[in-house]
């Protein structure tokens, strides 16, 4: 019935509507106090977070900030994004550390065209490193690791604003920035520009800022702006705008994808190979896998912890492969690298999915636990 209702919805209106035709939206993003006050509130919340981890209890039962960490933020983040984009990427509180480090002193150097063609596969390589260490290691069930993990991705956040212009470790080194651009294809809202008023401006005051407001972060254009992978609806173009071009509009969930996403390999790669690191997520739950995995070691010789690398490796390129074969059998008119591409975009929806039902249903079965850990807190 929800399925059909939206499919009768997304008929009757059009695919996307803009949101700062509304004066109170209009003022919000217009306003100082945003997005500055949901980030004061971040990075209130990430020190509590990590003064928990790294000095509190070490059992994951006992520990607000790992409950805060792994049964409340990550499955949400992914839930923002399909409702809002990456705008958690707009407040995240690693993201504002490094921005306050950068005013205190920075070199302001520009990204080489190095880190600018190949960020987002350090990105994606970081990202798959992150998930290998956790699975052999248990990130996820270690709260001193969760910490030390944390500490990590801010320490690159902050070192890479003193020494970098904008926030270029969000839009370059930051391990999860692959993922949630991926996912932010099939989100709900996005920064647009208005083309008949964007092609006459010279001034471009959406990048370089207008003196009160600065450029965008995430180094974009708004007129050139066609993809939300990147944008993190920080709403500094609506600010500065002088022409009134920039639109917030809401779409439904997928729209990107049905009507305008350039296939990408590295959408791909990391789409086909989160295929099977979800599957392997939900296979180190049961105990079959356990028992795979003792059988296997006993028979390979292998000791454990290269046994679970390899585990890894498989299930992460297994994907990528099968689809690649595909790829090749489907041949015609169009390249294997091309066809490949295109596929893996179809895996982006998926990939949102499954990550929501995963982690949502830890949620859901051990939420419980924040409402104690948060009241022996206040207590």
């Amino acid at each position: 019935m929800v399925g059909l209702a939206a499919l009768a919805l997304r008929r009757l209106l059009k695919p996307t509507f803009n949101l700062l035709r509304f004066t109170a939206v209009r003022k919000l993003a217009r306003s100082r106090w945003y997005p500055a006050l949901f980030r004061w509130g971040g990075v209130v919340a990430l020190l509590l977070i990590l003064a928990s981890l790294l000095g509190g209890s070490e059992s994951t039962h006992l520990n607000l900030g790992w409950a805060v960490t792994w049964l409340l933020w990550w499955p949400l983040v992914p839930l923002t994004i399909l409702l809002a984009g990456r705008i958690w990427c707009g407040v995240c509180p690693m993201g504002t550390l490094g921005d306050w480090a950068q005013r205190l002193y920075s070199r302001r150097l520009r990204p080489g065209k190095w880190l600018q063609r190949y960020g987002i596969w350090i990105i994606n390589t970081l990202f798959l490193l992150l998930t290998w260490y956790d699975v052999t290691f248990g990130v996820v069930s270690s709260v001193r690791a969760t910490g030390v993990v944390l500490l990590l991705v801010l320490a690159g956040a902050v070192v890479t604003g003193i020494l970098l212009e904008r926030r270029a470790f969000c839009r370059f080194l930051c391990p999860l920035g692959g993922l949630w651009g991926n996912y932010a294809l099939v989100g709900g809202l996005e920064i647009r520009g208005d083309s008949t008023k964007c092609r006459h401006c010279r001034t471009l005051e959406c990048y370089r800022g207008d003196g009160r407001t600065p450029g965008c972060p995430m180094f974009l254009a708004v007129r050139n702006l066609d993809s939300s992978r990147h944008c993190n609806l920080c709403a500094n173009c609506v600010k500065s705008c002088p022409h009134d071009a920039v639109q917030l509009n809401l779409r439904s969930p997928g729209h990107e994808l049905r009507t305008g996403a350039r296939p990408r390999l590295d959408v791909a790669v990391l789409a086909a190979a989160l295929v099977g690191i979800v599957l392997m997520q939900n296979a180190v739950m049961l105990e079959s896998w356990q028992a795979l995995q003792a059988w296997l070691v006993s028979v390979s010789g292998l000791p454990q912890l290269v046994m679970l690398s390899l585990s890894v490796v498989v299930m992460a390129l297994l994907p990528a492969g099968i689809l690649w074969l595909t790829a090749l059998t489907a041949g015609g008119l169009h390249s294997a690298g091309s066809l490949f591409s295109a596929f893996g975009l179809a895996l982006v929806p998926l990939n949102l999915g499954t990550h929501l039902a995963h982690n949502l249903q830890h949620l859901l079965a051990e939420g419980k636990l924040l409402y104690w850990l948060g009241a022996d807190a206040l207590a």
